[in-house]
């Protein structure tokens, strides 16, 4: 089992076969009923015209064996060899032969009307398997089972039963008898043995289990009829429109896509890989069973498993990487020369060694070198091509670009995407690692093209033939948004690089000089030549390199420009330079990210990218920062419950609602005030709508940073909704059209409508719309639509007053908000329209969440929420501070406990930014953690903090919590031990004072009379309630020997005690410890 990647996105699993002689692997072959020519859709959707002509009008089968192709001609079949082979008469003399499959003996099975299922024999031998006056669909299961499907009549209204023999073509079972699946002629199966079955005039595609339970998977579709499984697994199905539809089995509805457009009526499709297996057509030592393919689908002789990867755009081993971990065959230590009228590429090495290398240039023009991962680029400006090579000896060379109008100067960005000036035509072309070239920017005479680190694309231009003093550098986002000029008024420029730091470095030709732009445009002379200068590049230390007109190639710092020398004379007029290891795959850790390169992350980026390696935090930023093959996983909502972002018309800030209802404003903010934004989320992103300006914005959902342009040049885009299949939909009113974005923002018209506004993806995989289609404002008149994946469109309900959006519920119920008419009306699936509920306010946008309640956002700055099942219980959920345009649930709301704190969400209470906190619930006890714990509106406001010891401050520090401060020693405490008369605190830790004598009350650090004198003082002064005694200087209880509180002649005498020396009396102290029994 192999998996080899595709260029388009797919992943094909298992190895194909056959190998088809003149016929790619990949090959869909299509029969037309309404045309005589056999065509192939090639694996990218082209379609091409084989030499091969069937009689028109007739279902007339095909299939693959061995590498050959066999078409039913009439009464005969004949084998086709390649594309534009002669046939060659296989088999004769068949009845109204309609389809044909191979089983897996090599038994070419035949539908003849009027006859039955017949199986013919790789010897000419014919066998009757199954009679039957209209039979048709032959589906050879994976496991060798054969399908067939037979009817009651070829119309409109025939139904038709599947018969299921054995291998052997013994009969096993009849299904779908009775259950209405119509005439068919298609069967493919999938890995679980599932069958897909067309149904030609229902417009049908009907899923089968192996044990015969049939089910309705797709409808809508035009009149379907041949159906086949593709190389990845993929079934596709051929239509009446011409049209070759696919989807991917384990998510039909939302992989469901248009494959190729062909030139008529499709009718019978086979894929060239299907059949046995060959040997080793490509003689790489490995059978074709066990080989892998290349990206076009063919097999490469260099490319097996375990081939040893080569710098030539392929994958050679096998392991869905191209060239990856390769440094290039090129000497390092080297700067590479473009030179007029030389027809190679030449080497400098930094010690000035000039020699050839086997890389072919164009001579009499500017030729454009740069480095791109393992091979160097060269453009062509006279053939028009952009080429890679290998090596230094100029192996493994491949044509990238084709058709470009004097192509003289090509660089690689961070991206790795490639850019070329084509300076015949005034265009900055780009072309994505595997992907199609397009017009990047149009440019007056474009002849460099560098990037700074912020990844701006900057171009300059430049002419002999000019003004002096006109050129300028232009400025573009990487997506080819203008940015404007970084510099104005060059003398005939010639090349220009930019060094880490962001200066711009221009080589300008009739000035000899080389000028420095700051990253603000700022202008200086950096340095002058003895002549004309030609290309610059930089090297990995601080080196700049310069081309003359003279033939010199001059060498310099950056920090020491005055310093120069000539590195070496080419001999002639030196052009374009480029240095191997700058911005390329290979230097130690480009993008300073900690990970050399040779151990970064092979995907795109990942050696130019800081925030690309093994072991990244993944962020939300559209990439797959940890390398793990998925892009943004696990932050798909920040927050912990679900909450709606609320858009108004009349401000630009953006609001969020929690599940209870609780508004923040949040840090998105719209571009614009006063129009219509609609407003979208998805992963962990939240996207804009921008109506004046016609841009798709998009930023990560939760974090702060400004929006960028996800997708621009739509006309009033009021509404986006994203589909099943994560592709966003875009309303755009202006244009009449409903518009498809790509995750990777491919925009591509889905269908046209007049005047759509808002938009809503139902659970059923169709998109649904409203409309105007009449008058505006108050007046305008739409309509509710519905729309299949292929865009098909049945209207719903007409007649309904300002349409402003829809939502769709769990039982296929749609609601709109009339928004002239006060009113949400309920459309159901049948058609069938009432008013849900009438509003004191205009509605604007509608959400649902999971439980299938309503949100209606309304002028009035309220959020009215209502079950779909009874619409008249509406509540506010919400009150905002401006009028509530267009609403995304972010999450769901789940209406149950979400914090799992006891008390459901609608009773709950919540944190100060709108969240629900399992600590924060009415009738909770507070504690020290800078909430309000008890929703009482008071945060941390009684004693929260207590860690029992005398000894510490306790402080509460609101979210930091509580803290425990010492105090000072020698302040007085209590141990709590009555025993312990006098206690202090000493490093903060409460004990007895180890200076106090037991009766020693007046602290003079001995006990006599005089102790005992001021005891009877203490006991009158509290008899007659006059102050202390002066002579009594400590605490009540130190007084109270006997712990009864009171100062008695019992204390009196056990100071008295204490003063001559004697134990306690043993009635007072049994056990002669010091301490009266009382205190203990």
């Amino acid at each position: 089992m192999r998996t080899t990647f595709l260029g388009l996105g797919l992943v094909l699993s298992v190895v194909f076969s056959p190998i088809a002689t003149g016929f790619e692997l990949t090959d869909l072959v299509v029969a037309h009923q309404n045309a005589s020519v056999v065509q192939i859709v090639k694996i990218d959707g082209s379609v091409v015209n084989t030499s091969i002509n069937k009689p028109f009008g007739a279902t007339d089968g095909v299939a693959f064996w061995d590498g050959d192709l066999y078409v039913v001609m009439g009464t005969a079949i004949q084998r086709f060899s390649g594309p534009s082979a002669v046939g060659v008469v296989w088999y004769s003399g068949l009845t109204q032969p309609s389809v044909i499959q191979f089983d897996h003996s090599g038994n070419l099975l035949v539908s003849e009307t009027g006859v039955g299922l017949s199986s013919i024999a790789p010897n000419g031998t014919k066998t009757l398997l199954y009679a039957h006056a209209l039979p048709l669909g032959i589906g050879v299961r994976p496991d060798g089972h054969i399908y067939l499907t037979i009817a009651d009549s070829f119309g409109a209204g025939g139904t038709s039963s599947v018969v299921h023999l054995s291998p052997e073509g013994s009969l096993l079972d009849t299904w779908l008898t009775g259950t209405g699946f119509g005439v068919s002629a298609g069967i493919a199966f999938d890995d679980e043995l599932n069958a897909y079955l067309s149904d030609h005039y229902n417009g049908r595609l009907w899923k089968m289990t192996p044990t015969g339970v049939g089910s309705i998977l797709l409808t809508g579709l035009n009149f379907p009829e041949g159906v086949a499984t593709g190389p990845d697994s993929w079934v596709y199905v051929g239509c009446n429109n011409a049209q070759v539809l696919r989807f991917s089995p384990a998510d039909p509805l939302g992989t469901l896509a248009v494959f190729a457009v062909t030139s008529q009526d499709v009718d019978m499709i086979t894929f060239a890989a299907s059949g046995p297996p060959d040997d080793d057509t490509d003689d790489d030592g490995y059978a074709d069973s066990e080989d892998c393919f290349a990206q076009l689908g063919h097999l490469d002789p260099l490319i097996y498993p375990d081939a040893p990867e080569v710098c030539d755009g392929k994958d050679n081993d096998c392991d869905g990487f191209v060239d990856e971990d390769l440094a290039p065959n090129f000497p390092m230590s080297s700067v590479y020369v473009s030179v007029h009228g030389t027809a190679v590429l030449r080497r400098v090495t930094f010690a000035g060694a000039v020699s050839n290398t086997g890389v072919p240039v164009a001579t009499g023009l500017s030729t454009g070198v740069a480095f791109d991962g393992c091979a160097i680029l060269v453009t062509d400006p006279v053939g028009g091509t952009l080429k890679a090579y290998g090596s230094v000896l100029g192996e493994h060379p491949q044509t990238l670009m084709t058709g470009l109008n004097t192509p003289i100067e090509v660089a690689v960005g961070p991206d790795g995407r490639r850019f070329v000036a084509a300076y015949g035509t005034n265009q900055v072309w780009v072309q994505p690692p595997a992907g199609t070239a397009s017009v990047f920017a149009v440019v007056t005479r474009p002849i460099a093209i560098a990037f700074t680190q912020d990844n701006t694309v900057l171009v300059m231009e430049g002419s002999l033939q000019a003004s002096p003093g006109t050129a300028k550098i232009h400025r573009y986002m990487q997506d080819g948004f203008y940015l404007g000029t970084l510099a104005q008024g060059l003398h005939h420029p010639s090349d220009m690089v930019v060094d880490a730091l962001g200066n711009v470095f221009v080589t300008e030709h009739l000035l000899n000089q080389v000028h420095k732009y700051t990253p603000l445009g700022q202008s200086s002379v950096f340095g002058s030549v003895d002549s004309s200068p030609e290309g610059i590049a930089l090297d990995t230390v601080g080196n700049f390199y310069v081309a003359l007109n003279n033939g010199k190639i001059i060498r310099g710092q950056l920090d020491s420009p005055g310093v120069i020398q000539t590195l070496a004379n080419v001999a002639a007029d030196a052009e374009r330079l480029a240095v191997p290891g700058v911005g390329t795959l290979w230097s130690s850790d480009l993008d300073e990210d900690g990970v050399n390169n040779d151990a970064d992350c092979p995907s795109i980026g990942g050696a130019t990218d800081p925030s690309i390696y093994p072991g990244a935090t993944e962020v939300c930023d559209g990439k797959d920062n940890d390398c793990d093959g998925t892009i943004d996983t696990g932050l798909d909502n920040p927050d912990v419950d679900g909450f709606l972002y609320a858009t108004h018309q009349n401000a630009s800030y953006v609001d969020k609602i929690g599940v209870g209802g609780a508004v923040t404003v949040t840090d998105l903010y719209k571009p614009q005030y006063g129009v219509s934004d609609g407003i979208a989320a998805s992963g962990c992103f939240v996207y804009l709508s921008q109506w004046g300006t016609g841009r798709i914005l998009r930023k990560a959902n939760g974090l702060d940073g400004n929006f960028s342009i996800f997708a621009q040049g739509f006309t009033t885009p009021y509404d986006i909704e994203f589909a099943a299949n994560g592709d966003l939909m875009v309303a755009d009113g202006g244009a009449g059209k409903i518009w498809r974005i790509t995750p990777a923002g491919v925009v591509t018209s889905f269908v046209t409508l007049t005047h759509p506004v808002g938009l809503d993806a139902g659970a059923d995989g169709f998109l649904y719309a409203t409309h105007f289609i009449s008058g505006s404002g108050a007046t305008a008149v739409g309509r509710l639509v519905k729309i299949n994946p292929l865009g098909g469109v049945t209207i719903l309900a007409s007649g309904l007053s300002s349409p402003v959006d829809v939502v769709v519920d769990s039982q296929g119920n749609a609601f709109v908000s009339e928004h002239h008419a006060f009113r949400i009306s309920k459309v159901t699936p049948g058609g069938q329209l009432s008013t849900a509920v009438t509003l004191d306010s205009y509605p604007e946008g509608l959400e649902i969440d999971s439980q299938d309640r309503i949100y209606v956002g309304n002028n009035s700055g309220q959020i009215i929420r209502f079950p779909a099942s009874d619409p008249t219980n509406t509540t506010v959920f919400a009150t905002t501070g401006d009028d509530v345009d267009r609403l995304v649930l972010v999450g769901e709301f789940t209406g149950g406990d979400s914090d799992n704190d006891g008390v459901p969400d609608e009773e709950d209470c919540f944190a100060i930014d709108g969240h629900l906190d399992a600590a924060i619930y009415p009738g909770a006890v507070e504690i020290c953690d800078g909430k309000d714990n008890d929703c009482d509106g008071e945060i941390d406001t009684t004693m929260l903090c207590d860690d029992a010891n005398p000894c510490t401050d306790d402080i509460c520090g609101g979210v930091l919590g509580c803290s425990f401060v010492v105090v000072p020693d020698n302040v007085v405490c209590d141990d709590g031990d009555a025993c312990t008369k006098i206690d202090r605190c000493i490093g903060g830790v409460c004990d007895a004072d180890p200076l106090f004598k037991t009766g020693d009350v007046n602290l003079d650090q001995k006990v006599n009379v005089s102790d005992a004198q001021c005891a009877i003082l203490t006991a009158v002064a509290i008899l007659s309630g006059a102050p202390d005694p002066i002579c009594l200087k400590v605490p009540f209880p130190a007084v109270d020997l006997d712990c009864d509180d009171v100062i008695s002649v019992s204390d009196i005498t056990l100071i008295l005690y204490s003063a001559v020396g004697l134990p306690f009396p043993a009635q007072i102290d049994s056990d002669s410890n010091g301490c009266a029994d009382f205190c203990q």
